[in-house]
């Protein structure tokens, strides 16, 4: 994403950023590329849409960046009752340690289904529609991203391109297959990799085997390699 002829595409990152986290790692390097993002939307994950929008501006501010920030989506696309308890009870079962931060069975806001989404989907299909090619960086679970998707034709769709940081093939960091993005809104990911357009991803196992990173707990306390992700994105640079 980083060439001569992405540069002259528009940039897109929906994110579930907080504090210094991986998404916040990922931002900072896109800003010191530099490929500002045009638009950045952030959605529920690793906190509240709400609070990694407030996360996500500081950032931007931080760097004297003027990009918007929009709040996104505060829960999966499938949340009416029977789906949402099934998933409740799915979190409950698994060991204490799992990393499920926004959708730990503690957080009422989160199970509660009346929580208000932001505009963040249909600024970005608004975005969609404006640009003559974009990519689209989902860092966190793609709901936003699918339900700007629903409105746009496929020739609508074509031009983009979609890059995706989730998902696993040998073994993930929620259950023993599911990686926490795609644990999260599995239909977000079907429906954005089905939509008709350029899909390209980046697997937790992929990451994992590069930087010798291990499960992670729900403090990140057991990220060992952080030291050397950061060492690494600094030779980058």
């Amino acid at each position: 994403m980083s060439s001569e002829q992405d540069t002259e595409r528009d940039l897109i990152v929906d994110t579930d950023t907080l504090g210094i986290n991986d998404d916040a790692l990922a931002l900072h390097y896109l800003f010191a590329l530099p490929r500002v993002p045009h638009l950045i939307t952030t959605v529920f994950g690793n906190t509240t849409a709400a609070i990694s929008t407030e996360h996500a501006r500081t950032l931007t501010r931080d760097h004297l960046l003027d990009v918007d920030v929009v709040h996104g989506c505060e829960k999966p696309l499938w949340w009416h009752t029977p789906v949402r308890e099934e998933v409740r009870g799915i979190v409950a079962a698994l060991p204490a340690a799992t990393y499920v931060a926004a959708l730990r069975t503690d957080n009422d806001g989160f199970w509660d289904a009346d929580v208000a989404d932001g505009s963040a989907p249909a600024v970005l299909a608004a975005a969609l529609t404006r640009s003559e090619g974009s990519d689209v960086l989902g860092i966190g679970p793609l709901t936003n991203i699918a339900r700007a998707l629903r409105g746009l034709g496929a020739s609508g769709v074509a031009r983009h391109r979609l890059w995706i940081a989730g998902g696993s093939i040998r073994s993930g960091n929620v259950t023993e297959c599911a990686e926490f993005n795609a644990f999260a809104d599995p239909e977000a990911l079907q429906e954005c990799l089905s939509a008709g357009w350029e899909a390209n991803g980046g697997r937790i196992d992929v990451t994992a085997e590069e930087l010798s990173l291990h499960r992670c707990g729900s403090d990140y306390s057991d990220y060992e390699a952080w030291p050397e992700l950061v060492s690494r994105l600094k030779d980058i640079r």
